[in-house]
């Protein structure tokens, strides 16, 4: 149990205006008396019990201001009972990791959407059999028309074809363009939180391209990022996927654990997500790279992947992106 002196400077930063995220119960399974300061409350799934898990009930009754964290959700039956139990925010492995099936093949649907990320991929992009993928597609093309008639693009007449809109996005848009839409069509069947993650990754590894020497692969580092859980989204196996995806051998090794600058790069944020400040000082301190710059381009990406995704569904017109 926190002692009075942990209570009074929670207290103190309390007033101070500060936000304070502590653990609903304590070591001994005792609702914290930290817990009255919260505003955040967190439980962790692992070692609460049923009980301990629908006790959250009656203090989100009691006192609407405390909103309850479901930590180290490891399954879809921990996250659909956390929902149903009225928590509101949700973090674990379960948004992250595969539900592989050996043997089990790509369902058609996400495979017509895998087969524009190879094409979008390919060192000869080519214009033509992109346009073809997107057509047999009539939500695909709706979407891109939407997409490039948006207010931020500002055009005075009416873009009506598939590949004047995708002349207009170039190779660097139509790439980002179609990740986005490719992997958000791909989870449709995953919680919302996994998509959001990809793009936070996505962004992030691009904005700290320029800071670690790899100012001329930003856009390479935002597919590492967003291809980080590319296997979450398909359930394969990450080894299998990068078999099937042409993008830089550099990018599938890092992806498939390989040490170096990249991977580097991509468990700086996994290490920021998780809290393991250690971690992330550690590989900070290797890239050269001032921890308060990373934290910075983690909450500015966190930023943009809540803006393009609000409670309504992805909106077309942020742009800022590409």
């Amino acid at each position: 149990a926190p002692g009075s002196g942990l209570q009074a400077a929670c207290r103190k930063l309390k007033d101070e205006g500060y936000f304070l995220v502590v653990d609903y119960y304590d070591s001994d399974g005792n609702v914290s008396p930290l817990s009255e300061l919260a505003d955040i409350a967190r439980v962790d799934f692992l070692t609460a019990g049923r009980k301990e898990r629908e006790a959250i009930r009656l203090t989100a009754a009691a006192n609407q201001r405390i909103k309850f964290l479901a930590d180290k959700l490891e399954t879809r039956e921990d996250f659909e009972q956390a929902l149903k139990l009225g928590y509101s925010y949700f973090q674990g492995y379960f948004f992250s990791k595969p539900l592989t099936v050996a043997g089990k093949d790509i369902p058609s649907y996400k495979l017509t959407y895998f087969r524009i990320l190879q094409e979008i991929n390919r060192p000869d992009m080519d214009f033509g059999r992109i346009e073809k993928l997107i057509k047999r597609d009539v939500a695909l093309s709706y979407k891109l028309l939407k997409f490039i008639n948006s207010l931020s693009f500002g055009f005075i007449s009416e873009i009506r074809s598939i590949r004047q809109a995708l002349t207009i996005l170039g190779q660097k848009g139509i790439t980002r363009w179609a990740t986005l839409l490719a992997l958000k069509s791909m989870g449709a069947n995953k919680p919302d939180e996994l998509l959001v993650l990809a793009v936070c990754r996505g962004k992030f590894c691009e904005l700290v391209a320029p800071h670690v020497g790899l100012k001329d692969r930003s856009c390479d580092l935002f597919l590492l990022g967003m291809f980080s859980l590319i296997d979450a989204f398909l359930d394969q196996p990450m080894a299998v996927v990068m078999q099937e995806l042409p993008i830089a051998d550099d990018i599938k090794r890092a992806l498939l654990g390989e040490e170096g600058g990249l991977r580097d790069v991509y468990e700086l944020i996994v290490a920021y997500e998780k809290g393991d400040w250690s971690n992330f000082s550690r590989l900070a301190s290797k890239l050269n790279l001032e921890e308060e710059r990373a934290a910075a381009f983690y909450l500015s990406s966190l930023k943009l992947a809540n803006r393009i995704f609000t409670p309504k569904g992805w909106e077309p017109e942020e742009t800022d992106w590409i």
